[in-house]
């Protein structure tokens, strides 16, 4: 193949895709993408569905590509090792998506500079079920402006370089990998300036101290052997809570006072049996700013009275969802008295008989039910025994249809 794409000054971006379902000999393909190097002006490069054993030559060129600004390698089943891209030096964005071939990242990753991905920002690895060492050098320096790390479904993966991260990482997510050990506790401390912190899918018993991250936004939550969290107290910056999958949360809830000062815009909680919510809610305290909650919880069966008088603090909710609470068997009794709430969703709560008897709140928009057969033959329109409770909400759509709209 002649593309000609090496004497083509003005591309900015190319991407080399070969059709997942194409058979063939994978020696031709090798030869087919080195014939396909592109002008060192080329600003972004993405590999998808590679078929060959190693990635192309002209992408291990240390002077060739030098403008690069983003790769993205997706699907190269075969290729076992990853090309020098750390000595890129204008390289900011680098995504690297189901290699299964792949063992060990290292040395040959990072080339010979000294400083190793000087202006890299956001780098992401994916799906990498057969990564085991990401291993370092003691004599460089690396990732001087990382502000974005993710590390997802890597479920071997268990030397991960975390203290080369600085103060300048704003995300962190680590989502399905294997036992970092102390490394993630130590980098937590470090990473002051964290608005993102996503710990999910981690089954390996750890602690973790949130004292430092007063910026923190957003946090996630999903494991299921913490031995230890601290420092919640110190996240004056919340906005975003969700936790999942965490049995042992009542471990360090009942540790830590009231959370009084937080303003928190969004609380998901996407819960388990296991987790005692009477604990998480009295750890935040009254949590006055909360403007939408996310309560997935198979366990919760009804509310008791200082968790409806709970709900009755949160004067600024304007959504609420129940989410697979499949053995709720009613919602809370006051909620016709929160006078801010918007939009109320109802799915797959198959125990919900009915609405509660003093109806909803006026100032409610919208209400969505889906998957609760005996809540949606009582709110049937002009029909069902509960239709005048929900009559004058302007948008209600049941099981995916459009039951009013005034």
């Amino acid at each position: 193949m002649e593309a000609d794409l090496k004497n083509k000054e003005y591309l900015n971006a190319l991407c080399l895709n070969r059709k997942p379902d194409v058979k063939g000999h994978c020696d031709p393909e090798e030869q087919m993408f080195e014939g396909l190097e592109p002008h060192y002006n080329l600003k972004e490069l993405t590999i998808q569905h590679y078929g060959g054993a190693t990635l192309p030559n002209w992408l291990a060129k240390k002077q060739h590509l030098t403008n690069l600004e983003s790769v993205y390698l997706s699907n190269c089943a075969r290729c076992a090792s990853l090309p020098p891209l750390g000595q890129l030096p204008f390289l900011k964005i680098l995504h690297v998506n189901t290699m299964p071939a792949v063992k060990q990242i290292g040395v040959e990753f990072y080339g010979d500079a000294y400083q190793v991905f000087p202006s890299l920002e956001d780098l992401m690895f994916t799906d990498m079920k057969e990564w085991e060492e990401w291993s370092h050098s003691e004599d460089r320096q690396f990732f001087p402006r990382l502000r974005k790390l993710r590390i997802f479904t890597c479920w071997k993966l268990r030397n991960v370089p975390l203290h080369y991260l600085g103060s300048a990482v704003t995300e962190l997510r680590i989502r399905g990998c294997g036992d970092l050990g102390g490394g993630l506790p130590r980098c937590l401390q470090s990473l002051t300036s964290l608005v993102v912190l996503e710990l999910s899918n981690y089954p390996h018993r750890t602690s973790v101290c949130l004292s430092n991250l007063r910026h923190l936004e957003l946090l996630k939550l999903g494991w299921s052997e913490f031995s230890l969290l601290t420092g919640f107290r110190s996240l004056t910056s919340l906005k975003d809570l969700q936790i999942e999958g965490c049995p042992k949360l009542n471990d360090f809830m009942q540790t830590e006072l009231p959370y009084e000062d937080a303003d928190l815009r969004s609380l998901s909680f996407f819960s388990t049996d296991d987790i005692p919510f009477n604990n998480v809610w009295i750890t935040l305290g009254t949590a006055r700013s909360l403007r939408c909650i996310v309560l997935s919880c198979n366990h919760l069966a009804c509310f008791k009275v200082e968790q409806e008088e709970w709900f009755q603090k949160l004067i600024l909710l304007e959504e609420l969802s129940f989410l697979a609470c499949r053995n709720l068997q009613s919602l809370p009794t006051s909620l016709v008295t929160f006078s801010s709430i918007k939009k109320l969703s109802i799915g797959l709560c198959p125990e919900i008989k009915s609405l509660p008897e003093n109806g909803l709140p006026a100032s409610l928009k919208e209400l969505r039910i889906w998957g609760c057969p005996s809540l949606k033959e009582r709110c049937v329109k002009d029909q069902g025994l509960d239709w005048q409770l929900i009559a004058h909400v302007p948008f209600i759509f049941i099981d995916g249809e459009t039951v009013q709209i005034l």
